[in-house]
């Protein structure tokens, strides 16, 4: 992008919230309004509303024709404050599991319009090799701890609409490809309250994810601990599980969880 596009580029930034701004000063105003507050010509004006009305963020009265903020934007300001909370109810927890195991604990939200996870919190282990993850980062669904115990754990109709979706890209041998399978998988994870990849996003790479919860009885979520296959013990899978519920339990409690926690 050359300097002229990038300073375009900010410009439109900066009116855009600046029609926000204006907007949430007032139950509604019309474009005459707005282009008078914002010394900027109707056309530009208009051409922005209809943009932030196509994407949700403006609705438009049939009769006055004035335009106001829906609660879109009230919903992201409320998810991003929902998400530092859950970081920071989870950090202690996720601290003590990256010390008893000596392994990467990881944090993850379903990006349910992307049909992926975002990482959103990460406490490395000393341990750990490198690993693809980093917090922003997105993975697929089918073939991820996080993603298999988000999806398991999401309202019916919202898993149903993202597995239609799906491709099922395989990323090494061991992937799930096929939506019969995964069904098959998700069921499985909702009987034992965990989720596992066994190789099948990264080779050489073990995971196991369990789901945390909000107020509302809703996956607010997933907890997951990685290991490079050849630490990873069999054996102490049951203790390792045992210490992520209980962790996943009291963070969901912290975030006014009341419900029966699924292990």
């Amino acid at each position: 992008m050359s300097k002229k596009d990038t300073s375009t580029a900010v410009a439109s930034v900066v009116r855009v919230f600046g029609i926000i701004e204006e907007l949430s000063k007032e139950q509604s105003l019309g474009l005459g309004e707005l282009s008078q507050r914002l010394y900027m010509p109707k056309s530009t004006v208009f051409r922005f509303l209809q943009t932030m009305k196509e994407l949700g963020y403006v609705s438009q009265d049939a009769e006055s024709e004035k335009y106001a903020l829906t609660v879109k934007l009230f919903q992201l300001s409320s998810h991003a404050f929902s998400l530092q909370d859950t970081n920071k109810v989870a950090n202690n927890h996720m601290m003590t599991l990256a010390e008893r195991t000596g392994e990467t604990v990881h944090l993850a939200i379903l990006d349910a319009p992307a049909g992926a996870i975002i990482y959103t919190h990460k406490v490395d282990s000393a341990l750990s090799p490198a690993l693809l993850s980093r917090v922003g980062k997105k993975a697929p669904l089918h073939c991820t701890a996080l993603g298999k115990v988000l999806l398991a754990f999401s309202p019916e109709e919202s898993a149903e609409h993202i597995i239609g979706e799906m491709t099922f890209r395989r990323y090494t041998p061991k992937t799930i490809a096929t939506e019969e399978a995964f069904r098959k998988e998700l069921q499985l994870i909702r009987q034992q309250g965990y989720a596992e990849d066994a190789g099948e996003h990264q080779e050489q790479i073990h995971c196991l994810a369990v789901p945390i919860f909000d107020q509302f009885g809703n996956v607010e979520a997933g907890m997951s601990i990685t290991w490079p296959e050849y630490r990873y013990r069999e054996d102490e899978k049951e203790t390792s599980l045992q210490w992520m519920h209980e962790a996943a339990r009291e963070i969901s409690e912290n975030l006014g969880y009341t419900g029966t926690y699924p292990c």
